[in-house]
């Protein structure tokens, strides 16, 4: 006879105790926000605004105000100096405010003229231009930088003078002559080669003015712009003034 394995006992299987399942509580409905009124912090955009350039306002009156600006000012901090004077001018009578206005203003054309001629890159006409401006707005204002002004001229108005007298800007290149003999430069080689190559340059217009006419509307032209591109104790300036027949002082808007 054949054995039967005896089938295998099913046992129950253990009973598991599970937990209460714990529904989650219900989110709370959103409150409604008022039209005017700012939204939560999560909803705002995070912006980084320009803040406001605060001025500085000196207390004590207009004097107390000029003499902050003035320290700005030595100290090459021109807007902000502007704007202590702008300031003190909203509590000041109309006078005074008129002035400390016009110093403000002063001051604001100090610094982009001021900027520009001592920026490192800048072309030696262009320098030279600017500097000059910044020396009369600076002497307008008291003359605090004037050492520093005629310090870097002294480095831009050889180079000037040569690229003015390269642009064929004759009268340019004179001031620029002017300016070195005023600072002293007038052995600089560039300052000579310059000031010779606009005598030559003399006589030649005189040349043609003379084949113009003397006097000539075009020939007096000729004439008068000799005067303007070589010093008075140059031969063609008193040629030129003899043939105007004109006392030899500079015309207006010269230089």
């Amino acid at each position: 006879p054949v054995a039967v394995e005896p089938a295998p006992k099913h046992e129950p299987a253990p009973h598991v105790t599970t937990a209460p399942r714990h529904e989650a509580a219900p989110k709370p409905a959103p409150v409604a926000r008022r039209p005017d009124s700012p939204p939560p912090e999560h909803e705002r955009e995070h912006t980084h605004e320009p803040q406001p350039t605060r001025t500085a306002v000196a207390s004590g009156g207009p004097e107390a105000a000029r003499d902050r600006a003035d320290q700005l000012y030595r100290e090459k901090h021109f807007i902000e100096a502007a704007n202590v004077l702008n300031a003190a001018a909203h509590t000041s009578d109309s006078d005074v405010a008129r002035e400390l206005k016009l110093r403000a203003q002063r001051l604001g054309a100090l610094a982009k003229a001021y900027n520009e001629g001592m920026a490192p890159g800048a072309e030696p006409d262009d320098a030279f231009t600017a500097l000059r401006q910044a020396s009369n707005y600076d002497q307008n204002l008291g003359g605090l930088l004037a050492n520093e002004i005629n310090e870097k001229l002294h480095t831009v108005v050889p180079r000037a003078a040569i690229s003015f007298l390269s642009s064929r800007d004759l009268e340019h290149a004179h001031t620029a002559v002017i300016v070195a003999d005023q600072l002293g430069l007038s052995s600089n080689s560039n300052i000579r080669a310059v000031r010779n190559r606009l005598e030559i340059e003399a006589g030649s217009i005189y040349a043609q003015a003379q084949a113009a006419g003397l006097t000539s509307p075009d020939g007096k032209d000729k004439l008068k712009r000799i005067k303007l591109i070589v010093d008075p104790t140059s031969p063609w300036y008193r040629k030129a003034i003899a043939a105007l027949g004109v006392a030899g002082s500079f015309p207006s808007g010269v230089h």
